[in-house]
């Protein structure tokens, strides 16, 4: 799995090679729309601001994830938030939208669709977004309740704990 360095450097935290990893593994793999998208992703934690050339680069890595796959709705999320910071707001609303037909219960791309709309000074959809939003952390509330109902863990008994000891 050519991407499973850099997800673990990005689960521990490790930021001081990770873009440079995800650089070198997306040169390696230069077709692989998912670590282009991970670049991209990188560099936005990594604190690329517009009109950097970090910022630059992930938004040419989010744009190339795109060409790779149209479908890849982490790309349209990772782009429309750049373009969103980078105050390219029809473009950032239009990333969004597509992030969401692509899926509709996607947190990310309805936050950025909210913040977009505000920015730009259209708040006619935002109560209904925010709807959506409420609709869909209740329903992950109610998942994620549902998972964890019926763990269960099983742990060995400490030593001398077991039956005909006292």
């Amino acid at each position: 799995m050519p991407d499973a360095q850099v997800l673990v450097k990005m689960e521990s935290n490790q930021s001081g090679d990770l873009v440079a990893t995800a650089r070198a593994k997306a040169k390696q793999h230069p077709k692989d729309a998912f670590l282009h998208a991970l670049l991209a992703e990188t560099l936005v934690q990594s604190g690329a601001s517009p009109g950097t050339p970090e910022f630059n680069e992930a938004c040419d890595a989010a744009v190339r994830a795109i060409e790779l796959n149209p479908k890849l709705g982490l790309a349209h999320n990772i782009l429309g938030g750049l373009q969103l910071e980078d105050g390219k707001l029809h473009l950032a609303a239009k990333e969004c939208r597509t992030a969401l037909g692509i899926d509709p219960a996607d947190q990310v791309a309805l936050y950025h669709l909210v913040r977009t709309l505000r920015k730009s000074n259209q708040p006619q959809e935002i109560p209904s977004l925010l709807k959506k939003v409420a609709e869909l952390r209740a329903e992950a509330r109610k998942k994620e309740a549902e998972a964890n109902r019926y763990k269960l863990v099983e742990q060995p008994l400490p030593p001398n704990s077991g039956a005909g000891s006292e």
